[in-house]
C-alpha cells in the first residue's frame, strides 16, 4: 500500500457474461477519484449457459485464465479490490464451479450481487467525469450485458428503482439470431421481444439523460468515431444519435462477423453478438423517445472501485 497522505487507489473487477473488465482508481490530494488503469478482455463465460445449466469447462478456463493476467497486471495483491460477478453467476446452478478456482487465485471472495445491486454499482461508476445533466435532470443509466441489461436512474429529484431484464446480447443472440448475418426476420423479431419485454417494468419517457455503458456502447462509439485502437478519452461521453445507431446497425446486420472482425475492428468474442447489442440499445431509445443518448466508459468495474474508497 501507498505511504500516508498519498493517493489512496482501489480495484475494482466485473466478472462479466461477456466481457471481465478491471480498473484502478485513485483518490488525488484533492480528494477527487481518477481512472488510471482501465481494461476489458472478453471471455464469454456464458457460452452455451441455459437458466439452471452448468458452465463449460473450456469458458471456465478461459475466466481463470484471465483472472490469473489481470491479478498480475493490476498487482491485486497489494491494493484493496472488490470482485463482482453479475448475470451468468445468478443463471448457473453452480457458480462454485467458477467461483472456487477464482477466488484461490484472487484470494478473496467474488460476490454474485443481484440485478438491482448491480444497476446501482453501474449507475454509481458510469457517470464519473461526465458532465451534469442539464436542469438537475440526472441521468438513465443502461449497462447491456451479455446476459442481462440493467437500468437505473442516476441523480435527479425522482429517481426510478433500478430494474434488470434478462436481455443479454450473447442470450437474445441464441436465441433469435440464427443466421450470420441475421435476417430481417429474424431482426425484427428480437426487436418485438425487446420492446415488449421493457414495456412491462419501464416508464415509457423517464426524466433523465440516457447513458450507455460497456461493450455494446463502447463499441458503437469506436464506430461513430472511424477509430479501431481503443480511445477511452474520446469515446467517453460522446454523443450518438438514434439515427446514427440505426445506420450502423443496417451495416452490421448486412455483414457476417468475420466481416465485422476484418473491416471494423471488432473482436471475435464481441463481433458475433453486436447486432443483438445495437436491436437493445436502438429499440430502448424507441421505447423512451428518445433521439440520442451519451456514451460512457465507465461501469461496473468503476462502480465497485468507488464502493471501498473512502473519503
Amino acid at each position: 500500500m501507498s505511504e500516508t497522505g498519498s493517493p489512496r487507489c482501489a480495484v475494482g473487477l466485473d466478472i462479466g457474461s461477456n466481457t471481465f473488465s478491471c480498473a484502478e482508481i485513485v483518490i488525488d490530494p484533492t480528494g477527487a477519484p481518477l481512472v488510471v488503469k482501465d481494461t476489458s478482455r472478453t471471455v464469454r463465460l456464458s457460452e452455451d449457459l441455459l437458466p439452471g445449466g452448468r458452465l463449460k469447462q473450456s469458458a471456465i478456463a478461459r475466466g481463470l485464465d484471465t483472472l490469473l493476467d489481470l491479478a498480475r497486471d493490476f498487482d491485486m495483491a497489494s491494493k484493496p479490490f472488490r470482485v463482482v460477478a453479475t448475470a451468468v453467476l445468478r443463471m448457473t446452478s453452480h457458480p462454485r464451479d467458477f467461483t472456487d478456482p477464482a477466488e484461490e487465485i484472487l484470494g478473496a471472495d467474488v460476490e454474485i450481487i443481484d440485478g438491482e445491486g448491480e444497476a446501482l454499482l453501474v449507475s454509481r461508476g458510469a457517470v464519473l467525469d461526465l458532465e451534469p445533466a442539464a436542469n438537475g435532470a440526472g441521468w438513465i443509466i443502461v449497462d447491456i450485458g451479455g446476459q442481462s441489461t440493467e437500468v437505473c436512474a442516476s441523480g435527479g429529484t425522482d429517481p426510478e428503482r433500478p430494474v434488470s431484464m434478462p436481455l443479454g446480447v450473447v442470450g437474445l443472440t441464441d436465441r433469435f439470431l440464427d443466421d450470420d448475418p441475421p435476417t430481417v426476420e429474424q431482426i425484427s423479431n428480437l426487436e418485438d421481444y425487446v420492446f415488449e419485454q421493457v414495456s412491462k417494468v419501464l416508464p415509457r419517457s423517464p426524466v433523465g439523460r440516457i447513458v450507455g455503458v460497456a461493450g455494446t456502447a463502447t463499441t458503437l462509439g469506436m464506430l461513430q468515431l472511424g477509430r479501431m485502437k481503443w480511445d477511452r478519452a474520446a469515446v467517453h461521453g460522446l454523443e450518438i444519435s438514434r439515427s446514427a445507431s440505426l445506420d450502423w446497425q443496417g451495416r452490421m446486420t448486412k455483414i457476417d462477423t468475420q466481416a465485422r472482425q476484418e473491416h471494423f475492428g471488432i473482436t471475435g468474442l464481441r463481433a458475433d453478438v453486436f447486432p443483438a447489442g445495437l436491436c437493445i440499445i436502438n429499440t430502448l431509445l424507441k421505447y423512451f423517445e428518445r433521439d440520442v443518448f451519451t456514451v460512457s466508459a465507465n461501469g461496473l468495474r468503476i462502480g465497485a472501485a468507488l464502493s471501498i474508497l473512502k473519503g
